[in-house]
């Protein structure tokens, strides 16, 4: 595989916000799934500081639009490619990993079974200072998926 990400064409250009963790890319018809994190489903609920449930998934893709801004220019460098035959890769906008940011952000967790802890440290941070989601409970996506396909 080494040798198909070192020559993969870097992906660039304006972004449309899929969910939490997946863009698309002006120019490209892929999406893209940001290598090593891991938001809130599109149907996912949480529950805020006072108990009360809120659509963390639909927070999570507001997070990442508010990131990448209205007119948001990124180059993405492709890691992989998932099941679904989507690109992985770590995006940027003006040099900042906004997979990092969002994990920074509480609205995402570090996929560490991808990622190998790039983001554990920022993950930790985001919970002790309860950002975003942290700021209430929230699932694993990763077990709320897992639940879902199991009948839970």
């Amino acid at each position: 595989m080494a040798s198909t990400v070192s020559a993969a064409q870097p992906i660039a250009g304006r972004v449309e916000v899929v969910d939490g963790d997946t863009i698309k890319v002006d120019g490209t018809k892929e999406r893209v799934r940001l290598f090593g994190i891991d938001a809130p489903e599109s149907r996912q609920s949480c529950r805020n500081a006072a108990g009360l449930r809120y659509l963390c998934g639909a927070r999570a893709a507001d997070a990442l639009a508010q990131i990448v801004g209205r007119n948001g220019q990124v180059a993405c460098e492709e890691q992989d490619r998932d099941r679904y035959g989507r690109i992985v890769a770590i995006c940027r906008l003006d040099g900042k990993d906004i997979g990092a940011a969002m994990v920074s952000g509480g609205w995402a967790r570090d996929y560490a079974q991808y990622s190998h802890g790039r983001y554990a440290a920022r993950e930790a941070e985001a919970k002790a200072k309860r950002r975003g989601a942290w700021a209430g409970r929230w699932q694993a996506p990763w077990e709320w998926r897992r639940e879902r396909r199991d009948g839970g």
